[in-house]
């Protein structure tokens, strides 16, 4: 928890990532989406990501689309969601992960589960520190949905 809070190691891949991309998400080549969103309703964010693109799906391509982005797919198919380093040669298998790391439980805010309510207060002061300045950031940030 403490390397993925702000000026943590990883405090970049949430806080300051949001904090960068808030500022420009209203732009025309800018689409900002939420991993929960994409979770209510996949068919919708496909067809917002087809949208933003310019590409035109058929019903069967989205879909297809639909399907192999849904966590039965994946679930069925964790080998294809492996980490690789193809050009390591010393990397014995030159695999990082094994099958299934990616693909857990397809469930949104295990978190909520496996944090204390110390740890939960301690991110939820980040957040409101982070993108307070701004009720709607903050709230994209907790739940998605602009």
């Amino acid at each position: 928890l403490q390397q993925m809070l702000p000026r943590g190691m990883f405090g970049m891949w949430q806080f300051d990532y949001i904090n960068k991309w808030w500022k420009v998400k209203d732009e025309k080549n800018v689409l900002l989406l939420h991993y929960s969103d994409a979770k209510k309703d996949l068919p919708g964010t496909v067809k917002q990501l087809a949208d933003f693109y310019g590409v035109k799906l058929t019903n069967k391509e989205k879909d297809t689309v639909v399907e192999k982005c849904s966590f039965d797919y994946m679930k069925n198919n964790t080998h294809l969601f492996n980490y690789q380093l193809p050009l390591n040669s010393g990397f014995e298998g030159k695999r990082i992960m094994t099958n299934g790391s990616m693909t857990r439980k397809g469930i949104n805010g295990e978190g909520k589960i496996v944090f204390s309510d110390k740890d939960k207060a301690t991110w939820e002061k980040a957040e409101e520190e982070e993108f307070g300045d701004d009720p709607a950031k903050l709230h994209w940030a907790r739940n998605g949905s602009l």
